[in-house]
């Protein structure tokens, strides 16, 4: 490090790291009560936007690799490049490394700076200390500038830092503690880093950064997105829906809801607060005739974190498959929107499972109060995404020899209800877009708000299946299809 220039770099080039085998030891936190310290420092990172934040690391001589948790990259908004690399930790237990950034940080106590890589992981370590404690009465740190001043509260760690940084921002000074249950604190550029002391029962998890070059072929040919595995819960959610689900005649599907084990010994009864609940929306919409009107078109779903009088309540009980997935569009020179109308109102609950979804309701103030099941998915519970998108692949699959092109559209280019497509070809485009609407009407639903940016591809829509809005909302997209007219 020149002393003229108080900047560092490591080295951004990924083949750098790509090349060589390595280790990074990463400290296990759970030592109880007298732990051993762990070097913390405050580093301030820029974004993305040129802003900087504050973030926690650890120094860790131990490690030939730099870490960032995936959270925190996503907040700096940086440009993540790919990384051709697995992290195999104890038991040679393998996790993708979710690619790298390169960090441009510098001291919160002088001008120091330091440009470095680091690799993405979904974590980094749990929060340090294991459990916070009161500042001792260490007279030695007391007029220094600490690199973590708050070394002594538990919480989270964003960035593990390598000894290749370590050896950057080391200076001279080095003070021991009195005894060897006193800290040591070393001089860094960062501020004073304070570690040790405590009973020496650390224990250390060895991760090892593995040479990829056998599939470095592979990523040449095939630059892929993200996917995670499944885990063991959505893997029990997706065999459970493949042995449970039945089709009915008229062609719509009837699930069972994934329930978790003995659910009635812990399911509460919820009974009393939803008639209470109910009897006060009554006298609300009663006050005002217009809206008790409006109040008639019933919109089901299930109101959340509402406690029942026994255990717990029935979201608690469901599991809630994670996996969906989002195609891009905007590929294609003719594109098109569309929904699907009312999509779990299509999807029929086996009659076994209809008892955990029912309502309170009557047609007048006058009527007695009728309890009604739910036979169809509800929308708000947890599981209803999971059945309403594991339903239209199942759809796909039994109707694929009959519609293969529009199969594999209703299985790529949904996400839930709302589908996103498009075409090269407009004869092309409109005969897919029948067998699509034939293709779903087989299973019970129904496509409607159709878009398009050329009027040709909709011309076999009936018009009360068009969308009349100009601007098309999809998640975070907005999409003005009239100015895309080709």
């Amino acid at each position: 490090m020149s002393s003229s220039n108080n900047v560092a770099t490591t080295s951004t080039d990924p083949n750098a790291i790509n090349n060589v085998a390595m280790t990074a030891h990463v400290p296990q936190n759970n030592l109880g009560t007298n732990e051993v310290l762990l070097a913390t420092a405050l580093v301030k990172v820029a974004s993305g936007n040129g802003s900087y934040h504050i973030l926690r690391a650890l120094i860790d001589p131990g490690s030939q690799v730099s870490l960032i948790k995936e959270s925190t990259a996503k907040k700096l908004g940086l440009r993540k490049s790919k990384f051709n690399g697995l992290v195999c930790g104890v038991g040679e237990v393998e996790q993708n490394c979710k690619g790298m950034v390169t960090l441009n940080c510098s001291s919160t106590h002088n001008d120091f700076s330091f440009i470095t890589d680091v690799l993405i992981m979904k974590n980094v370590l749990k929060d340090i200390p294991h459990k916070s404690f009161d500042t001792p009465k260490w007279s030695y740190i007391d007029s220094l500038k600490l690199a973590d001043p708050y070394f002594n509260i538990s919480r989270p760690v964003d960035l593990l830092l390598s000894a290749q940084v370590i050896g950057l921002i080391l200076m001279g000074g080095l003070i021991k503690g009195e005894n060897a249950s006193q800290p040591v604190l070393q001089e860094t550029q960062l501020g004073w880093i304070i570690y040790g002391g405590g009973q020496i029962a650390s224990l250390q998890c060895n991760v090892v950064m593995n040479n990829v070059q056998d599939i470095q072929h592979f990523w040449d040919i095939e630059d892929i997105t993200e996917k995670s595995n499944l885990s063991l819960e959505d893997q029990e959610c997706a065999d459970f829906y493949s042995s449970t689900t039945k089709r009915r005649e008229d062609g719509r599907y009837i699930v069972k809801l994934p329930l978790k084990a003995k659910i009635n010994e812990k399911i509460g009864s919820s009974k009393e607060l939803a008639i209470a609940q109910f009897q006060n929306l009554e006298r609300s919409a009663g006050a005002d005739i217009e809206v008790a009107a409006i109040s008639l078109c019933l919109h089901c779903r299930y109101r959340e974190n509402v406690p029942s009088l026994r255990n717990m309540d029935l979201q608690e009980l469901i599991f809630q498959y994670q996996l969906l997935q989002i195609l891009l569009w905007r590929q294609y020179l003719y594109a098109y929107t569309s929904d699907i109308e009312k999509m779990y109102r299509q999807i029929m609950v086996d009659e076994a499972d209809q008892q955990y979804q029912q309502i309170i309701w009557r047609f007048e103030p006058s009527q007695p109060l009728q309890t009604y099941k739910l036979t169809t998915v509800t929308n708000g519970t947890k599981s209803a995404p999971f059945l309403a998108m594991m339903t239209s692949k199942r759809l796909a699959m039994d109707e694929q020899s009959t519609y293969p092109e529009a199969a594999k559209i209703l299985e790529e280019s949904f996400y839930m209800d709302d589908l996103v497509h498009g075409f090269h070809s407009i004869t092309k485009g409109k005969q897919l877009i029948e067998d699509l609407n034939r293709l779903l009407k087989s299973g019970g639903f129904t496509l409607r708000k159709w878009s398009a940016n050329h009027p040709e591809l909709l011309e076999n829509i009936k018009q009360n299946s068009s969308n009349s809005e100009i601007i098309f909302n999809f998640k975070s997209e907005s999409w003005n299809y009239v100015e895309h007219i080709c």
